[in-house]
């Protein structure tokens, strides 16, 4: 979709620190986390910290957009890390909104887990990364989302 439609938009909606671990797909014009990661907190139950919603993701997405010109229209394509549990709702909410060609990235940026070997339960199967798409882990700072220019 992005070759065949130069004015598509893709929006990566990881984590800031997900995306610098991981990387970046190097098409990617809008970077607005869904969930950002409370480093104030600590989680027992996950062994890690909590993921909470980003309360300004609707002011700093629709406002990404208006600056890139984006219409009712234009196809924005949405990837998170599985292409599932934050992708999906952020393509929800820009429908909410009146964006009528919103995608949701199946795989995401890193895909599925292996199921068997000794790398079991590590991203490298399909997604986005994994099928050999442009990838970096140089994240352009007027792409890049950053919390002190929100």
């Amino acid at each position: 979709m992005l070759q065949q439609q130069p004015n598509a938009i893709l929006v990566d909606v990881r984590d800031p620190v997900e995306v610098k671990f991981t990387g970046f797909a190097t098409p990617t014009r809008i970077h607005v986390p869904w969930l950002l990661t409370d480093t104030g907190s600590w989680s027992e139950e996950n062994a890690s910290w909590p993921m909470r919603a980003n309360q300004n993701f609707d002011k700093q997405i629709l406002s990404r957009l208006d600056a890139l010109g984006a219409e009712k229209n234009t196809p924005i394509i949405i990837m998170c890390r599985s292409g599932a549990t934050r992708s999906a709702p952020a393509a929800d909410r820009l429908a909410d909104y009146g964006y009528s060609n919103v995608w949701s990235v199946t795989d995401g940026f890193e895909g599925s887990t292996l199921k068997e070997g000794r790398s079991k339960g590590v991203r490298a199967v399909n997604g986005w990364r994994n099928s050999g798409l442009p990838w970096s882990y140089k994240i352009p700072a007027d792409i890049a989302w950053q919390q002190s220019k929100e």
